[in-house]
């Protein structure tokens, strides 16, 4: 898997301001990926199988 430091960084910044972050982008561009590599213990998928992540 690609290290993607500066997306890690955004989201991290990101979560200093707001309990959630939203990721929007067109199909299998890896938002999913992107949401894994920040930990399992940080993501959950909720009732209607969204993904969610905790900072």
């Amino acid at each position: 898997m690609i290290e993607r430091a500066f997306w890690h960084n955004r989201i991290e910044d990101a979560w200093l301001d707001a309990p959630i972050v939203w990721l929007a982008g067109v199909r299998r561009s890896g938002k999913t990926m992107l949401a894994e590599s920040l930990g399992n213990d940080r993501i959950q998928l909720n009732e209607t199988q969204l993904l969610i992540a905790q900072g």
